[in-house]
């Protein structure tokens, strides 16, 4: 009950302040990407996208996997009873 207290308190101040921000209005204009949709749609008519995409991700997977795994080792060695 005071837990639910306070953070009534503290969502009731960041709304107070969010408050006084001036309202935006945001207007995208997307228009431009329907060519790229276009070309998704013809290319997967020959080429399987989903499998595509898979294997892009997977690639970034294992790319970013070494690249932090270097920096795990990098850091083990650092520290001196460790490495």
């Amino acid at each position: 009950m005071i837990l639910e207290a306070l953070f009534r308190l503290f969502f009731g101040l960041v709304d107070m302040f969010l408050g006084f921000l001036p309202d935006t209005d945001v207007h995208v204009d997307l228009s431009g990407l329907s060519a790229v949709s276009d070309f998704f749609g013809y290319a997967n008519t020959f080429i399987d996208l989903n499998v595509v995409f898979a294997c892009v991700g997977l690639a970034l997977v294992v790319l970013n996997w070494s690249f932090f795994a270097r920096i795990f080792n990098f850091v083990i060695r650092k520290i001196p009873f460790i490495g």
